[in-house]
């Protein structure tokens, strides 16, 4: 299967039959997967075999038939676990549909989808035989001489999960504080030229690495919109079937969900949580991985490696996209349609088409916010390119069009509107509220901007911070006098076209009121993560060129420090963007994993509170499950942060509703005016800690559980687990 040949002393020359390894890996899940059916449990087997069948195979058989072999490796493996992907949830769709009107009640469950992928797999693998065999060998080189700095990297993600195994379970850090300054220091590989060909395989496992030191830090669902995603798929996993009708919510239109994790889940033989703490971390961290191919290609492998360390070190793309499955996907699709978009070819070629529309169908039925987002940058994009470059405008109407059809289309019919009509609900509160133009309390990003506090970490990182901005805009402005002037030639017409619509978003987050954040399901560090996408490289232009004018000045040469100079500051802003620093001084919560074991032992009211708004304890957990089997109705009055542990771990109550209001949110005001038979659900924190929330952003929003304490003495308990309560 797998060939090699010295070519010189230091290379090797690999060839890979992706035939055969396709097979191999086809018999290898089909053995496990009836061993399971059969009653043989092969532990960890059959997750391997699943996960690893389902990202390449479908997805490498369908790029030999497109003729895809001849990209470069990365790119190749890239556009298969991206065939692949949109092939499953294309798969899953037509099977959820088709199988109820052919006998299969449950078309999502194990048997049927095994049958259907497996057919599927059959009739790739025998076009492939019959027509590809001779594309079906890829053969790349290996330098000898830096398999052991590749094997040393691949300790990172190791080192993350060993780290969060010690912080959750002994709570100590100290392998998660070694892991990011390890992170920090790989800053300094553009300064060696031999790590040039590592470069992908470093940007990668850094970007799984810190994914996974976020998202594995608890065995629960946490943060974001997560503990709603949960009990989505969950809901799907558990019934078998998606039925968009059943459930009037937008989480209940995107297949990232609802088709797609269910599939992973039943075939793989994985629960929800390990679904989206393994794989979609894994999906997550391909993006910076795509976002260095596609710079690489036109700023060279220095500046392309800084551009997307960039993006892989600012908080949110870590942290926060992170617990939104929906969009951690759709940045996946986004990042393929982009890599498609800026190859240099003379024509595109019907591949390249059908790549696009199914690349397209999975960014907008994964994620409505953000193939909103991008239909908005298409229609920029276009008109720049009629006043730029005709062709290329043209070449991008028939695109544009379909795009825009099949966005609306999708959520018109499935959501019946309900997305669409949020859409325009947005500009209107916008237009509605114009006069808080540039208004912190209105427009989220500038709020961020002005948001003043007295921890000195938090000031230098928000220095940090508008240390970039400036320069991606000083960047930004070079490149596009230089475009105008016709003397640029760094970036293709196709990035710089998206760059202009993603710093207008960035502009419009800052100046706009509830463009993002209260008025718009998509918060601001959301929206920064997509249109930060483009814009990191002109960072790292800006920073250049801004020394390149310093040396005309003052004509002095300054041309060894500018990389330098970038990773010093990328890894000064890696460790404080982590919240390394700020768990070092002790000032804030700087991360939820490294800084809870600290907050649970002797944090502040405050810090406990914070910690707990995305955190979920064990025994919250057990007391919401036993809760969702045990409970008589649906009435339940909690503070408002466990309403995310009642919609992970009892959606059957829960799902669909949106946060607590009136007696359904627990105060000492409602709890005197509780329907009869209404149940009181008491997290860890608000029993064992005597902390009570409201929503974070209210005046006080923190209170005593001593307020409401003799009420609940005169009621019954009906459950406690030594840390969380049930009255009733």
């Amino acid at each position: 299967m797998v060939s090699d040949e010295v070519v010189n002393m230091s290379e090797l020359e690999v060839k890979v039959d992706l035939l055969k390894i396709a097979l191999a890996i086809q018999l290898a899940f089909l053995g496990t997967f009836l061993s399971n059916q059969l009653g043989f449990v092969l532990p960890i087997l059959r997750q391997f075999a699943g996960s690893l069948y389902l990202f390449l195979v479908p997805g490498t058989l369908l790029a030999l038939i497109l003729k895809l072999n001849k990209a470069e490796f990365s790119d190749f493996l890239l556009y298969s676990i991206g065939l692949s992907l949109s092939s499953i949830m294309v798969l899953g769709l037509a099977l959820n549909f088709i199988g109820p009107h052919i006998g299969i009640n449950r078309p999502i469950s194990p048997l049927p989808l095994f049958i259907t992928l497996t057919t599927f797999f059959a009739i790739l693998y025998t076009f492939c035989l019959l027509r590809r065999k001779k594309e079906a060998v890829l053969t790349f080189q290996l330098e000898k001489n830096l398999l052991p700095t590749a094997l040393a990297f691949l300790f990172l993600p190791l080192l993350a999960i060993l780290g969060d195994y010690l912080v959750y379970y002994e709570d100590n850090n100290i392998l998660l504080l070694i892991l990011l300054v390890a992170i920090a220091l790989i800053a300094f590989s553009p300064l060696s030229k031999r790590l040039q060909p590592l470069y992908p395989l470093i940007i990668f496992l850094t970007s799984l690495s810190l994914i996974y030191h976020i998202v594995l830090s608890s065995p629960f669902s946490f943060g974001g919109d997560a503990y709603m995603e949960y009990g989505f798929s969950n809901f799907v996993v558990s019934k078998g079937i998606w039925n968009p009708s059943v459930i009037a919510h937008s989480y209940n239109t995107a297949l990232s969900l609802n088709i797609l994790v269910p599939f992973l889940c039943q075939l793989c033989n994985m629960n929800v949580t390990q679904v989206f703490k393994i794989i979609f971390s894994f999906i997550l961290s391909l993006v910076p991985l795509g976002l260095y191919s596609i710079l690489r290609k036109q700023i060279g492998p220095e500046f392309a490696f800084f551009s997307s360390y960039f993006y892989i070190s600012i908080r949110p793309f870590y942290t926060w996209v992170s617990e939104f499955i929906k969009q951690g996907t759709a940045m996946f699709f986004l990042m393929l349609i982009i890599l498609i978009l800026t190859s240099k070819r003379e024509e595109r070629r019907i591949a390249d088409e059908i790549l696009l529309l199914l690349f397209s169908f999975s960014l907008i039925t994964s994620h409505y916010g953000t193939s909103y987002v991008f239909m908005l940058s298409l229609i920029i994009v276009y008109v720049f390119l009629v006043y730029r470059d005709k062709r290329l405008a043209g070449s991008l109407t028939t695109y544009l069009s379909l795009y825009i059809v099949l966005a609306i289309s999708w959520y018109m019919h499935v959501s019946e509107g309900s997305v669409f009509e949020t859409i325009l609900n947005i500009g209107n509160h916008i237009i509605s509220n114009i006069q808080y133009l540039f208004n912190p309390e209105a427009a989220e990003g500038l709020r961020m901007l002005t948001y003043t506090t007295p921890f000195l970490s938090y000031k230098i990182l928000k220095i940090l911070h508008l240390f970039t901005d400036f320069f991606i805009v000083f960047g930004f402005i070079s490149v596009a006098y230089h475009k105008l002037r016709g003397r640029e030639e760094i970036f293709s017409e196709e990035f710089f076209s998206f760059s202009i619509p993603s710093l207008g978003f960035l502009l419009l987050s800052i100046a706009l009121p509830y463009f993002t954040g209260m008025g718009f399901s998509m918060g601001f560090q959301r929206i920064y993560t997509i249109v930060l996408f483009f814009l990191v490289p002109f960072c790292i232009i800006g920073v250049t060129r801004f020394m390149r004018d310093i040396e005309k000045v003052f004509t002095i040469s300054l041309r060894k420090l500018d990389l330098r100079f970038l990773a010093i500051f990328f890894a000064i802003f890696l460790l404080f963007n982590s919240g390394w620093v700020t768990e070092v001084t002790k000032e804030y919560i700087g991360s939820v994993a490294i800084s809870q074991a600290r907050i649970k032992c002797c944090g502040t009211v405050k810090e406990k509170a914070s910690l707990y708004n995305t955190y979920f304890a064990e025994e919250d957990v057990f007391s919401a499950r036993w809760l969702s089997k045990y409970a008589v109705g649906t009435k339940v009055s909690s503070d408002f942060y466990a309403t995310r542990v009642l919609h992970s771990y009892a959606p059957d109550m829960f799902l669909g509703k949106g946060d607590p209001r009136g007696g359904d949110l627990l105060t000492n005001n409602t709890i005197k005016e509780l329907e009869e038979g209404t149940y009181i659900y008491l997290r860890k924190l608000n029993w064992e800690d005597g902390i009570m929330t409201k929503f974070c952003h209210e005046k006080d929003w923190i209170w005593n559980t001593q307020d409401i304490l003799p009420t609940l003495n005169s009621m019954n308990k009906i459950y406690s687990n030594g840390g969380s309560v049930i009255f009733l």
